[in-house]
């Protein structure tokens, strides 16, 4: 799922957020058909059970358990019952309480062994729906990656090589991804994957756009996008150069398939530009033209770029178009869901004239002024947990919820400072802020697990992080919060990698990225015994205080040489240098040198030691720096 995510509850006192089920048997996205969905109750928390796999274990018997909970009108009698993976788990007796005309039911659900399960609803007997949850282990097993090589020739072969500015989405029980066309045939390339650790090229989602060499498609005007190009082509900054397709993005359409958003521009660096929608009847396509949808035709005169666009859904299913890219700021337009285009109903020739409309009719609302970001994607989270009490004395009576909606984009030169940044507002369309302003949270930089001084050796993957950014923000059918993001792997390497990461919000609410590929792992409670013992305690650590290597602290490389120990204190090299707390149930503070760090402690596949471990990534508490730590062995 995506887009319009209400997030999945994890832990009960992770997050209480409550969230529309999708079917068990065909998970959709919002918007798409749904033949076996809940209709009968609304789930407030999805349990999230582990078992320890570690050959040491050093978890406690909470990972095993949690809840379901949700609620039901309290003339109904709803009931749940474990319809496939009794191996697996055990479900209890049901509780219920009621206020007014509400009920709420709890059942607790008990880990066995790794395994699938169904958890089918009932509605005073009669079956309406179900929930496919699976027994995660406790950390990830090796994912055995897809070695990073350069295979330009043969897109038959591509695994996750030349993915830029991708977008994932889930559908019929597989992962697509789609990206820029800026290498191999035109039309948006595509992937698949089943566990969004391994992807491999299938085509391109738009036929009929022409090659690199060979543009006679349309130039003959009988290309699938020719509205869009014999529009475009007429505008005085056309110089026939940049056949490219950027950064699409694909959402379930109201009627059943599936709306592929697109853009394209005159000129490279130029701010004319067009976004445009397709549809297809399957995932992969093929996807016809339909409409454009927004054109850009004054040209960074203070209004958008008309490219990057990313589809959201606020908490009343409004839709939503985020778009633009560095010059004239982040803009949104809102959509009609039944058409997924424009709600206004404005056409293009409204756009081409400064005189019959205002810039604000023709670009909708600006969510972020700034001239150094782009790609912006944007993801609603009821009920976000936010710490206001003391992180040494633990009191979760001071914890507040909030509704926000969560904003990343794209910062710094394409080819030598990329990076990551977060903003919040609690409006769909206006307030986006984070603790660094119109700046925004750093969430990445360019940074590697080489270690410092030994540039040769360390990183069994072979690859660093470089320029990462252009992200998606998914949260998948089972609750697991991801980036997916293009990366360029090798230091100084200028080809791009497909790469998937967790996140989570840390206990101010702000977004933080696991600095290693995704392994399959999930976010779950973290023990101090976890932190003290697994790995002897002994952590690598980065800090990544600028957006390039070589102004960042260490070059932005690892040091080996950091122990969390029992008293709450940090050594680096045998000298105390800080100290830890963990609280709630996986938060982190982390003071380090004199500056203080909020995180989350969470499970991960250590690639640079190919073992699996834990992983602490937490942001400063001005949002400048991110501090990124891992078990070292």
């Amino acid at each position: 799922m995506k887009k319009k995510i209400i997030s999945i509850a994890l832990a009960s006192s992770l997050a209480l957020s409550a969230f529309a089920l999708t079917a068990c048997t065909e998970k959709k996205e919002q918007g798409g058909a749904d033949s076996d969905a809940i209709t009968v109750a609304r789930v407030t928390n999805a349990p999230a059970v582990f078992v320890d796999n570690a050959e040491t274990k050093y978890t406690d018997d909470a990972i095993m358990t949690d809840t379901l909970v949700y609620t039901y009108a309290a003339d109904a009698d709803v009931t749940v019952s474990l319809e496939a993976g009794e191996e697996f788990v055990t479900l209890s007796e049901r509780e219920v309480t009621t206020e007014g005309e509400i009920s709420t039911a709890e059942y607790v659900v008990t880990a066995k062994a790794l395994g699938d399960y169904t958890l089918r609803f009932y509605d005073g007997g009669k079956a309406d729906g179900c929930l496919d949850l699976t027994v995660r282990p406790a950390y990830p097993e090796d994912p055995n990656f897809h070695s990073l090589t350069y295979s330009s020739g043969n897109p038959a072969i591509w695994t996750e090589e030349f993915a830029h500015d991708p977008v994932i989405v889930e559908a019929d029980g597989k992962y697509y991804t789609f990206s820029t066309d800026n290498f191999g045939d035109f039309g948006y390339q595509v992937r698949e994957s089943e566990d969004l650790i391994h992807f491999n090229y299938i085509g391109t989602a738009i036929p009929n756009t022409g090659s690199a060499s060979d543009h006679s498609v349309f130039t003959d005007g009988n290309a699938e996008l020719q509205p869009v190009y014999d529009l475009l082509s007429t505008d005085g900054n056309w110089d026939g150069s940049c056949w490219t397709l950027w950064a699409p993005d694909v959402v379930p359409a109201a009627d059943g398939g599936y709306w592929l958003y697109g853009c394209w521009t005159a000129a490279f660096g130029q701010g004319h530009s067009i976004i445009f929608q397709c549809h297809a009847d399957e995932i992969t396509g093929p996807y016809e033209y339909v409409d454009m949808l927004v054109y850009s035709w004054d040209g960074w005169q203070g209004t958008p770029n008309a490219i990057d666009p990313s589809i959201y859904y606020d908490a009343d299913d409004n839709m939503w178009m985020a778009y633009g890219s560095f010059n004239g700021g982040i803009w949104t337009l809102e959509l009609d869901p039944e058409t997924g285009l424009r709600k206004d109903g404005y056409a293009m020739e409204d756009m081409v004239s400064g005189t019959r409309l205002s810039a604000e009719q023709r670009y909708g609302w600006t969510l972020i002024s700034t001239n150094i970001m782009e790609g912006p994607v944007i993801q609603y989270k009821e009920d976000v947990p936010v710490y206001n009490g003391d992180v040494k004395q633990f009191d979760a009576a001071q914890m507040t919820y909030v509704d926000r909606y969560y904003m990343m984009g794209s910062q710094g030169s394409l080819s030598s400072d990329y990076n990551m940044r977060s903003y919040w507002s609690a409006s769909p369309n206006e307030g986006f802020t984070s603790d660094r302003g119109v700046s925004g949270d750093r969430v990445s930089g360019s940074f590697s697990w080489r270690v410092v001084g030994v540039e040769a050796t360390f990183l069994r993957g072979g690859y660093d992080f470089h320029i990462p950014g252009h992200n998606d923000m998914i949260t998948t059918s089972e609750g697991v919060d991801l980036l997916a993001y293009h990366n360029r792997s090798q230091l100084g390497g200028q080809n791009h990698y497909l790469f998937v990461s967790m996140y989570a919000l840390n206990s101010k609410g702000v977004m933080v990225m696991s600095p290693n590929r995704y392994a399959g792992e999930a976010l779950r409670e973290i023990s101090e015994e976890e932190l003290l013992q697994y790995a002897g305690g002994s952590y690598a650590y980065i800090i990544v205080d600028s957006s390039r290597y070589d102004q960042a602290t260490n070059n932005a490389r690892a040091r080996t040489d950091m122990k969390l120990e029992a008293d709450n204190v940090i050594t680096v090299g045998g000298e105390q240098a800080g100290s830890w707390y963990l609280y709630g149930e996986n938060y982190v503070y982390i003071e380090l040198n004199g500056v203080e760090y909020y995180g989350v402690a969470m499970p991960a596949w250590i690639d640079a030691y190919g073992k699996s471990g834990i992983t602490l990534s937490c942001v400063s508490a001005n949002g400048e720096d991110c501090l990124y730590i891992d078990s070292a062995f």
